[in-house]
């Protein structure tokens, strides 16, 4: 263990601070009336605590309607109906309500093994009036019929995280709500609170079932295998009919196209492998998924706080090379950049190219101690102080070590790092400029918070116009339309008649989508849906007259079934077809105007036929069973699809 850790941990383990707690006062009477009727609290009573009326987990919320649970382990209630969910942690003044942090000068209290929380806070959020009465020492709550609840995703505009606080708060209840989940089984396999998170793979390794591009009347070439027609997508080969665009490694080789004169023109190293490039008009680019650099401190102090304190310095960016190649004998650069994250998927519409790449977030509890990590996170100079003043010789080794005068400015420097290490970041290669997006800038989606930054850039070939945004959360399968991308992930939904007959809040597992415009390079954010289920990637979605269509596979009850859903311009299930191919599973579809293929496989393959010409009412026109299941379809026509896949043969119920 390096020094300068050991002695802050030595000093931080050795002070328990107080962090949001609420102090019960001396035992006083306090009455709760519900609509005019008292409650009667059978064994811990309502305590009156900082000027707050605390009241037992159990007892009155499920009264006006929410279920509430308890969890001993992390310390943390979650109350919910099907419209609001709210998450308090014991001793913590920071909750989440639907996913908005917010925070409370009492919280969750700890008393005599008894949980207790503040009666007003939740009351109103779930649509009751409360009013307190010093002189009987009551609080009256009267239900509503105003819905205080609703969905805050509805608005066009997206909350930012804002600080480096309130992404320490979100990160940290999304832990404890994967592990939530992961103890009822309900955890969505892309949701992740652990130590190491995984990156996801790049979009375009999972299925190439898509139309290869028929040449035009003035075009003598074939172009990329796409999905969607005018939307072109990288691939390690191009042509332009002239020349081809092969990529091997770290290297891009142009060779002359004419078989009377095939010969290499010219040939562009890369530092990473490259993983996929485009051709447009006089511009070649060059995209290399995995590429490593090192974080860069500011000064020598900050790097000598690097050195102690951070074990894992890299970071890990996809690079973007634009070349001109109007001569393709000497290809020129005119942009080279790094944008932190791995490359998930790109699409070119025209001028304009559209990349998204996820990142881990470095979380503060990876490098510091939890106590230190909640004082940096909220600013809590004071207490860091305090800790040095009663440890002073760890506080004057510290200082001699790190060069700084006092622990103020040991703390300031040691914060601002911080803040700067766990933003994400894009480098000119060029300049040598590196841009931090500040957390004020980093937008995210109350329902859907994951330990991930999703960056989507928008890069205007023509005018080199650059549009970049950061979101946190995780991309999952994208699909791009001319107009529209949609990034599709798993999610989980509360289901009000399970929690009610379980006794416990019981979560299904579903697909929320998220759409983003896309004009002359911007992306933005427009409306999110969510349909039952999960689908099984890119080419499970589809948009058609302005009508949004996705396949998804549910699980209940311990089999399978498989459905379409149509959406509107609002993301709004307009129609749906259910219950496809029961214990079965999806493995490939297509989306071919106003009809759409599915096949499905668990010991024989039936390929379906879905007419879609009513998005509200989707229906099967046929089927057919063959042996095996396909998971490639390629449209030839109107009447034809051609299928390629895997042979099965059907063996007794005891075979191996």
């Amino acid at each position: 263990m390096k020094k300068l850790f050991a002695l802050l941990l030595a000093a931080v383990m050795m002070f328990a601070g107080a962090g949001g707690h609420c102090f019960a006062a001396a035992e006083t009477t306090v009455s709760i009336w519900l609509d005019g009727e008292k409650i009667v609290f059978p064994d811990a009573q309502p305590i009156l605590a900082d000027a707050r009326v605390l009241v037992p987990v159990r007892g009155f919320f499920e009264k006006i309607g929410v279920t509430v649970d308890w969890n001993p382990k992390s310390r943390m209630v979650i109350i919910k109906d099907d419209a609001r969910e709210i998450m308090m942690e014991a001793g913590n003044r920071a909750v989440l309500n639907n996913g908005a942090v917010e925070y409370l000068d009492c919280s969750v209290l700890i008393k005599d093994n008894r949980a207790y929380i503040p009666i007003r806070y939740i009351s109103e959020n779930f649509g009751c009036k409360v009013q307190w009465d010093g002189k009987t020492r009551s609080v009256y709550v009267t239900r509503t019929s105003a819905d205080a609840s609703g969905d805050p995703d509805e608005a066009s505009e997206l909350p930012t995280v804002g600080d480096l606080e309130s992404l320490y708060q979100l990160l940290k209840y999304n832990g404890y709500m994967a592990d939530y989940l992961g103890f009822y089984n309900t955890s969505p396999g892309a949701w992740t609170g652990s130590k190491t998170p995984d990156i996801a793979a790049p979009e375009a390794s999972v299925d190439y079932a898509a139309d290869a591009p028929r040449p035009s009347k003035d075009q003598d070439h074939s172009g990329t295998n796409v999905q969607v027609e005018g939307v072109d997508e990288g691939d390690i080969i191009k042509t332009d009919g002239e020349y081809i665009y092969i990529a091997g490694g770290r290297q891009l080789t142009i060779i002359n196209a004419d078989p009377q004169d095939l010969r290499i023109v010219s040939a562009i190293p890369s530092k990473a492998s490259i993983s996929e490039v485009y051709i447009h008009k006089d511009r070649l680019v060059i995209i290399c998924g995995y590429s490593r650099s090192t974080y860069k401190a500011r000064d020598s102090r900050e790097q000598f706080l690097l050195d102690e304190l951070y074990m894992d310095k890299v970071i890990y960016s996809t690079n973007v090379k634009v070349y001109d190649i109007s001569d393709r004998a000497k290809p020129v650069l005119l942009s080279d950049k790094d944008y932190e994250g791995i490359y998930v998927s790109s699409r070119m519409i025209d001028d304009d190219l559209y990349i998204v790449t996820n990142s881990p977030v470095k979380q503060l509890w990876y490098y510091f101690p939890e106590n230190l990590a909640e004082m940096l996170a909220a600013n809590d100079k004071k207490r860091f102080i305090d800790i040095f003043r009663q440890h002073p010789e760890e506080a004057e080794e510290a200082l001699r070590l790190t060069g700084y005068r006092d622990s103020a400015e040991f703390f300031d420097g040691l914060r601002s790092l911080t803040e700067s290490f766990v933003s994400p970041r894009t480098v000119d290669n060029i300049t040598g400029e590196t841009t931090e997006i500040s957390l004020k800038d980093v937008y995210y989606f109350r329902d859907m918070v994951r330990p991930y930054y999703m960056m989507t850039i928008g890069l205007d070939l023509a005018g080199g116009r650059e549009d970049v945004k950061v979101y946190l959360g995780h991309s999952g399968s994208m699909y791009a339309s001319r107009e529209h991308l949609y990034a599709a992930v798993s999610a989980y939904e509360y289901n009000v008649l399970k929690s009610r007959i379980n006794g416990y809040p019981v979560y299904d597992y579903l697909t929320t989508v998220y759409r983003f415009g896309l004009d002359d390079s911007r992306i933005v954010y427009e409306a999110k849906g969510r349909v039952p289920g999960e689908i099984l990637n890119q080419f499970s979605m589809d948009e058609y007259d302005g009508i949004f269509r996705i396949a998804t596979t549910t699980r209940v009850a311990g089999t399978t079934a498989n459905n379409v859903y149509t959406l509107d311009k609002d993301l709004k299930i307009t129609g749906r077809l259910e219950g496809i191919a029961e214990g079965e599973r999806i493995y490939s579809t297509r989306f071919a105007g106003d009809r759409i293929y599915m096949v499905t496989f668990r010991q024989v393959d039936p390929f379906f036929v879905i007419d879609a010409s009513d998005p509200g009412k989707p229906a099967v026109l046929g089927y057919l069973k063959i042996p095996g299941f396909s998971t490639y379809m390629h449209i030839l026509d109107r009447d034809h699809v051609l299928g390629f896949g895997y042979e099965t043969e059907e063996i007794s119920q005891w075979g191996f």
